[in-house]
């Protein structure tokens, strides 16, 4: 009950800083809807669906930045071994505070009911009024939206990562579960202030993790760690559809694409379909039965280019990486509060005017201001979302008003960024560095090769998005240029170890340049019914004419269906996929007899050295360990192969019992837990007599994998 209140205090705390930024949320309406042809009954139900989905993440991610912040003051003030956790009096603040804020709203002489012109509740009012007049159509259709959006965001969440007495992730998601669960667990179970990486102790942290941050707090305040985890995922999933939708509305003037853009987005558009029908066809030889069931029992992702085995371009990703789609939404509602700026005026003229410069009315500029605190915030929601964001608004900036607000917004983010990365990375040795790398992951890094690959990657989305972008529409162009931008990025810039992370950029320009697809195959749509209703007004007698203009509408239509079909084939395909691989999964213990030692006889902030574990029930405990999995801590420029070879050495009784006590000192290392996993590992030889001669057995557990954990400085 108190991690659900939580949620609808954040969520009506979002809304009142939204309606107060933007003046109201019929204010709001009009700026986004300027010279829009729809209807007063289309762009209120628009408006209100992106206002109460950007609310929530406007409310979460600021709340959720207050009690970290809150936390972690009183962790300095309360001691390692007190049952009290920095959490408590975090929370207790923030449901005060949040509780007289809103309070104070609707009891305040601005918001009485009596005038709510503006409000939600007005909002309500007028569309309850149009309800059952007309449009019911578009009601149905938007209903049925949301519906599936839901529906699908829950099959996907849910089916891949679950908890009960146990712990479950699917086998396309356990891997990068392995840091989720770690992550939310210590702070939760543990108190990881100053926080560290769970699987790499002692050395700061690049993880974005703010996210992981707000399922910790939700699990300590009562819910199980699968749902903690898995009501943020499927609520930020909900709100970038919604907001990916509206943003879509918008721009192409267009009710239909408020579905089809979110469904471009989750079908992804690739040539991989093609050529594993391709291969399958060759193998089978042509027999439609088998080759029908190797695709209905598929259990491994499909696709030609690097990595594809991983799902790196698949839905597997939402399900792997629950802050992405809560990025999407944020990032999405930034650039609709920058939107109203965008004018259609030359770049020549503009630059000489400072009305382009300066804000033109308050209402507009206080919108401006929240996106700025948006964009200070994000960058341990989402790093990658942060430069993506940064990226278009700069192009936007070129022909918008208030550019003074744009450079204040990159000032604000880079600093914020900045700011945040010095706090919190102080320790890395390698930390976070861009580098020129050109070429992303494809294997020939020519333009031919690049041109081919992206082909491969992407199918028809990107030709098709070109072409929209030499039919006449400034604003089209010009967003499109901007959309574009986190593609060049991918391809041209490195921010980690690892290139591969990069392939959210790639995400990000896919998913945006869904709305101009989406508008493209409704305009295809609809061109063939414009031919036909053309014609008849000229001429309803002409036999021939008719013909031709009935064959006219069945081309358009049927190249609109073929190329839906180029566009999802590979997406639908991979939502099959995906449910097959995850009907196994990897189950690890809650509280198994180690766990509850762990718990009950350690200090919450204790640092352990263990076998290098991944996905383990260890991290459930909120402790860490001073090397897990090195990959995760490598590519986010931990040094893990200098810690590697003093464990090494240490374990391997190379280092005197005075050297190990100071190393453990220094590095605030606690405990060395054995076991048959530790033992049995290939990078590590374990002198267990030397360690057993020379320091403390704390416990025991035989029936365990033989697991034993020494005090390192008893």
């Amino acid at each position: 009950m108190a991690a659900l209140l939580f949620i609808a205090l954040s969520w009506l705390f979002g809304f009142i800083l939204l309606s107060r930024a933007t003046g109201s949320i019929s204010a709001w309406r009009d700026s986004l809807f300027t010279r829009s042809k729809l209807s007063e009954d289309h762009t209120w139900l628009f408006t209100m669906l992106a206002a109460m989905a950007g609310s929530l993440w406007i409310g979460l991610i600021i709340t959720s930045w207050f009690v970290y912040i809150m936390a972690w003051a009183a962790d300095k003030f309360l001691p390692a071994a007190s049952n009290i956790h920095p959490l408590l009096p975090a929370n207790a603040v923030l449901f005060l505070a949040w509780s007289a804020v809103i309070i104070r709203y609707f009891v305040s002489k601005k918001t009485k009911l009596s005038d709510h012109r503006g409000s939600l509740s007005g909002l309500l009012k007028t569309g309850k009024s149009h309800l059952f007049r007309h449009d019911w159509p578009l009601y149905l259709l938007t209903g049925l939206s949301l519906l599936f959006f839901l529906c699908f965001s829950c099959w996907l969440m849910l089916s891949s990562f679950s908890s009960n007495d146990t712990v479950s992730a699917g086998y396309t998601v356990f891997s990068d579960f392995a840091p989720h669960t770690a992550m939310v667990s210590s702070f939760s179970a543990g108190r990881n202030w100053p926080t560290i990486y769970p699987h790499f102790a002692g050395d700061g942290i690049a993880y974005h993790f703010m996210f992981f941050f707000l399922c910790g707090n939700l699990n300590w305040l009562g819910l199980p760690i699968g749902l903690a985890i898995n009501i943020p995922s499927i609520l930020g999933m909900v709100s970038a559809l919604i907001l990916l939708g509206t943003m879509a509305v918008i721009l192409t003037k267009r009710t239909a694409v408020f579905l089809l853009a979110p469904l471009l987005t989750l079908a992804r558009s690739s040539m991989a379909f093609f050529t594993w029908f391709a291969d399958l066809f060759h193998e089978y030889d042509g027999r439609l039965k088998p080759i029908i069931s190797a695709m209905r029992f598929q259990r491994e992702f499909i696709g030609n280019t690097p990595r594809d085995d991983w799902g790196l371009w698949t839905i597997n990703v939402y399900a792997n990486q629950r802050h992405l789609m809560p990025a999407f939404a944020i990032m999405i509602l930034i650039l609709l509060l920058f939107l109203p700026q965008l004018t259609n005026r030359p770049l020549k003229t503009s630059l000489l005017d400072s009305r382009d410069w300066l804000g033109y009315n308050g209402k507009s500029d206080r919108g401006m201001l929240l996106a700025c605190l948006l964009l200070f915030l994000f960058a341990y929601w989402h790093g990658s979302g942060l430069i993506a964001t940064l990226s278009i608004l700069a192009v936007m900036a070129l022909f918008s008003r208030a550019r003074l607000y744009y450079l204040i917004a990159a000032v604000v983010a880079i600093g914020g960024a900045l700011l945040q990365i010095s706090f919190f990375t102080a320790a890395i040795s390698e930390g976070v560095s861009a580098r020129f790398l050109w070429g992303f992951i494809a294997e020939d890094k020519s333009l031919n090769g690049l041109a081919s690959y992206l082909i491969e990657l992407t199918g028809v989305l990107i030709p098709l998005a070109l072409l929209m972008f030499i039919l006449p529409g400034r604003r089209r162009r010009l967003l499109l240029a901007a959309f574009l931008m986190p593609l060049l990025i991918a391809f041209t810039v490195s921010l980690t170890p690892d290139v591969t992370v990069n392939h959210k950029f790639i995400m990000i320009t896919q998913m945006m340049l869904s709305i101009w697809v989406a508008d493209l195959l409704v305009m295809l749509w609809h061109q063939g019914l414009k031919f036909v209703l053309v014609y008849k007004a000229r001429n309803q007698q002409h036999l021939l004419g008719a013909c031709k203009t009935n064959l006219r509408l069945l081309l358009f239509r049927a190249t609109a269906v073929f190329l839906t079909i180029m566009l999802m084939a590979t997406g639908l395909a991979e939502w099959r996929i995906f449910a097959n691989a995850n009907q196994g999964s990897y189950v690890i213990e809650i509280d198994t007899p180690v766990n509850e030692w762990i718990k009950q006889e350690t200090t919450a902030d204790a640092v352990f050295i263990t076998a290098p574990w991944h996905y383990h029930s260890f991290f459930l405990t909120g402790r860490g360990v001073w090397l897990g999995h090195s990959y995760y801590a490598w590519s986010a420029g931990h040094d893990t192969g200098r810690r590697l070879l003093d464990l090494q050495q240490l374990l391997a009784g190379e280092w005197t019992r005075g050297e190990i006590e100071n190393y453990a000192r220094q590095n605030s290392i606690d405990y060395l837990l054995i076991d048959d996993d530790f033992r049995l590992h290939a990078q590590f030889t374990i002198n267990e007599s030397f360690i057993e001669d020379n320091f403390t057995l704390v416990a025991a557990f035989d029936d365990d994998k033989h697991t034993i954990i020494y005090d390192l400085l008893d």
